[in-house]
C-alpha cells in the first residue's frame, strides 16, 4: 500500500509499504483519474501500460483537503483483480484517516501561527506601553480612565507621581480632585 500525493503535476510518494521500487509510483494516467474521481478508483495495469509489466491492478481513493484532491491512498496488486467490499471499505477508511490527519496538522499549524502572532502582539503592546509611560513621565503628563457607570477609575503611574499619591491608595475621588483644582476651574468641573 502507499500514499501518493500529486502537486503541480508531479507525483510525490509520501509513504509506501510492501511495494517494490519499480511499482512504487503509478502512471500519470492513474494519478489524474484518482484526482478527478469522487471516490474509489480501480484500474488494472492494461489500462495504463502495455507489455509484460501490465499484469497488476491499482485501487486508489482520493485524499482531499478543503475540497481539493491532493493525491490518493493506493494499493497495487501484482495480479489483475478487484477489491472485495471489506477491502474497499478499509481503503476508504485509510484515506479518511489521512484527510483527518492533514486537517489536524493544518489546524495545529494555524494554532501555532496564532500563538506566535499573539506573542509578537503582546511584545509590541508592552513596548508601546513602556514608551507611553516614559513619554508621560518626561512631559509630566498623566492619563486616567473612568467608568461612568461604576465610578471606578484607573490611573497611569505618572498621574500618581503628579498628584504625589501612593499607588496603593488608588486614584483620588472626584471630590478630592475638585478640591485640588484652582477655584476658577471648579464651576466648569461642576457643570460637567
Amino acid at each position: 500500500a502507499m500514499i501518493v500525493f500529486v502537486a503541480d503535476g508531479q507525483r510525490l510518494v509520501c509513504a509506501r509499504a510492501g511495494a517494490p521500487a519499480a511499482a512504487a509510483v503509478p502512471e500519470e494516467a492513474l494519478a489524474l483519474r484518482v484526482l478527478e474521481a469522487p471516490g474509489l478508483v480501480e484500474i488494472d495495469d492494461t489500462q495504463l501500460a502495455a507489455g509484460p509489466q501490465a499484469a497488476g491492478s491499482w485501487a486508489c481513493v482520493p485524499v482531499r483537503f478543503d475540497g481539493v484532491a491532493l493525491g490518493g491512498v493506493c494499493v497495487r496488486d501484482a495480479h489483475a483483480r478487484r477489491l472485495e467490499a471489506a477491502q474497499s471499505e478499509a481503503l476508504v477508511d485509510v484515506a479518511a484517516m489521512v484527510e483527518v490527519l492533514l486537517r489536524s496538522r493544518h489546524e495545529r499549524w494555524q494554532l501555532l501561527e496564532q500563538r506566535r502572532y499573539a506573542v509578537e502582539l503582546a511584545k509590541v503592546v508592552s513596548e508601546s506601553e513602556a514608551m507611553l509611560v516614559q513619554a508621560q513621565r518626561l512631559a509630566r503628563l498623566g492619563s486616567w480612565d473612568i467608568d461612568v457607570g461604576t465610578g471606578l477609575a484607573a490611573w497611569s503611574a505618572s498621574l500618581y507621581e503628579l498628584f504625589g499619591r501612593d499607588e496603593s491608595q488608588g486614584p483620588i475621588t472626584p471630590e478630592e480632585f475638585r478640591e485640588r483644582m484652582p477655584p476658577e476651574d471648579r464651576p466648569a468641573f461642576d457643570a460637567a
